[in-house]
Formats: C-alpha cells, structure tokens, sequence
C-alpha cells in the first residue's frame, strides 16, 4: 500500500510535530491515515489492519511533559529493529530518496484522511480467544480509571463500554497533557489514585496507563499450567523480535506491557485491562462478595523491585567495567545462574537480578524479583551496593 498511519499522545507539542509529519508525508506522494490523540498500540494495530508501509507515533512514552518524540513501526507493525533505525538515520543525514518502486497515491486520492482507529483496535481485542466477553459482560463491574490526561482514555472507555463495564471513579480523565502525576504507572505514582479508589469505596478495580498507554497497571493473571518461558533483552522489539519467532501465546515487560499477538504483538493497555477484567469476572461469578485486594492475594506472593542508582557515575565505561567484574564473581558461584546478553541477569532458586546500564545516563539500572515485597526490595539493595562498590573501584 501507500499509507502511513500516524498518531500521537495529548502533549501540547504533538500538534505542530504532527503537522510537520503530515507535509513531509505528502511530499513524497503518500497517504497519512492521521487517527489523532491514540494509544501507541492503535497505531501498531492500525498499521497491522491497513497493511500500512509503516506509522509513526509522536510520544515520549511514560518521560515527563516538556519531552516528545517518534515511535517508528514498520510494516510488521513492530517497532524498528536497532539496524533498520541505523538505516533511518544513515537515510535521513545524507538525504536518501525512497526507493523508486513505492507506489505513489493516484492523482485523485487525497493525502490526508483523518480515520477511526480506535473503534477496529477494540473489536481486535474484544476477538481475542482468552478474553472471556460474556462472563465480563454478566459480571456487572465498576471500575477506577486513570488515564494521566494522555491517549489512552477514550480507548479505554469505548472498550469498557463494549464490555459493559461501569467507570465508577475517572481520575485525570481529560487529554490534556498536563499529566497531573508522574507519568510511569508504578506503585509510587499511583498512590494518589490508590487513596481515591479507597475513599469511593465502590469499585471493583483500577485501571492505570501512560501518557501512551502502552503501559497499564492493575493485577496480574492468575497462573497457568506450566509454559516456556523465554527471557529477552530489555525492550519490546527485542520481546517482539523472539515472540515472532517461537510463535509465543503471549509476551511482556515488567513495565507493564503486556502482548497478545491474537490482537497484535504490541504492548497494549487494552489488551492488558481485558484479560485482567476475564480473570476478575470469573472470580465475580465464583466469588461475588470477595473484596478485589482479597482476590489477589493469591497472586501478590511474588514481588518486582526495579530501582536507578542513586548516584551518577563517572563514566559509562566505570559501569560497564563493574557489571563485567560482578560477572566474574558470580560466575564463580554455582548457586547463580548468569546471562550477559543484556547488560548482568543473575538467577537463583528463589529469586532473579537484572542489571544493566542506562541507555540514557551513566548510572545503571537495577530490577529483582523475589517473594515478597520486603524480600525483593532487600535483594535490590544488597546488589545496588555491591554494584556501586564496583563502579566506584572502576571509575
């Protein structure tokens, strides 16, 4: 095709770079399919549905306010793999044309159609197999939103109206940009709307995105009969990449980014929120008087810790020559388990390490899991120091 789809978060700089996006579209004789203020996975989706040549997505992700950029998506609908990124780059510093057999739009078609994005990617989840949609429906669920005044509102709404689900409590609902909290949604940040859930007293769950809404927070599926699990570097075109390939029921971060490829192999908040209100829903209809947080716990025994260091080192090459030294070290112990392709990844029976260096900053990141949250916060803090121990030799 001739489309390139294009979409954008609520911050107060997307118009102008849209516009800049859309002339520079046209000069090359294409057709923008603008969707507007979208969730990143409707553009992902919508490139999928159209068989676009590609989208752009004008985010800065869960960064602060004054921040924007590009999300670039090819015609697999996935993010750009680190060497066709180099090709952009390498394309736009020497002013590459594109390539001669692109097909031009016809004379008579218009270079611009602003379309309905959001109404195809909800039907897409809705049509998901694991998504149980009567037993949602029958449920009779209240639900919390906080959208952090960013894309992801109205898609959430349009899916929760299709699923018959009830906004009792809508916190920072307006797409504003103005992100009223801190934009990831982690435990910290959503403290506010944690306490103003507890005040209303009446819903049955909360659903927290943002600035992109790719990233959602919420409560975890229940655990299923035993899967292969396969561990990728950080970031989802590196989950997407492996997912693609071992033609993976499910993948995700962390972060909160949970993919579905029966929808599209994205990170989806969408997506996220219909699984957890399957599980939810079929809880309701086995346990109806049982409180949210109860319902949970059987799920809650496992924590993730994920910190920054505290201070900023020296050099990059101080971090990296440490993360090799605590490589070293813990390859002399057989209690761990050590992967190197992604920074330190360090396991052990009861629990697992991630440590790797910014992309961004001379600092490095840290992230553990364990039982319990108390647990996983401790073994955060034992490596931290040990880890800011060795940059300090290192610097």
């Amino acid at each position: 095709t001739n489309i390139v789809v294009l979409g954008r978060d609520s911050r107060e700089s997307g118009p102008a770079l849209a516009q800049v996006v859309i002339d520079e579209v046209a000069k090359w004789g294409l057709v923008c399919h603008n969707t507007g203020i979208v969730p990143t996975p409707t553009v992902q989706f919508y490139v999928q549905h159209t068989r676009a040549l590609g989208g752009i997505m004008l985010t800065a992700s869960h960064n602060p306010r004054p921040w924007n950029g590009l999300k670039l998506v090819g015609e697999n609908a996935l993010f750009l793999s680190g060497s066709r990124l180099e090709g952009v780059y390498s394309n736009g510093a020497t002013l590459q044309p594109l390539p001669e057999d692109l097909p031009e739009a016809p004379i008579d078609t218009p270079l611009l159609l602003e379309v309905d994005a959001v109404t195809p990617h909800v039907q897409s989840v809705l049509a998901v197999p694991y998504m149980d949609v009567e037993a949602i429906r029958s449920a009779n669920l209240k639900v919390a939103i906080d959208p952090i005044c960013g894309a992801g509102g109205v898609a959430m709404r349009a899916l929760l109206d299709a699923l018959h689900v009830t906004v009792r409590l809508a916190v920072n609902d307006d797409q504003t940009g103005q992100f009223p909290r801190l934009p990831e949604p982690n435990s910290a940040n959503l403290a506010g709307f944690s306490q103003a859930m507890a005040d209303d007293g009446g819903c049955d769950m909360g659903i927290a995105q943002d600035p992109d809404a790719d990233r959602y927070n919420s409560t975890r599926r229940p655990q299923d009969p035993p899967l292969t699990v396969l561990r990728t570097p950080v970031g989802e075109a590196n989950v997407a990449s492996v997912m693609v390939q071992a033609g993976s029921i499910a993948g995700g971060e962390g972060s909160g980014g949970v993919m579905i490829p029966d929808s599209h192999i994205g990170r989806d908040s969408l997506v996220a929120a219909g699984m957890a209100l399957t599980w939810l829903a079929r809880r309701r209809l086995s346990q109806p008087s049982a409180p949210f947080a109860e319902l949970c716990q059987e799920h809650m025994d496992v924590s993730l810790c994920m910190v920054k260091s505290k201070q900023r080192s020296p050099s990059n090459r101080a971090v990296i020559a440490a993360l090799k030294a605590l490589a070293t070290e813990c390859r002399g112990d057989t209690e761990y388990t050590v992967r190197e392709d992604d920074g330190l990844h360090i396991s052990s029976e009861d629990w697992w390490l991630h440590v790797r260096m910014s992309n961004t900053e001379p600092i490095f990141r840290i992230c553990g899991e364990a039982t319990g949250s108390q647990a996983a916060e401790a073994l955060v803090a034992e490596w931290e120091e040990r880890m800011t121990q060795l940059v300090m030799q290192h610097a």
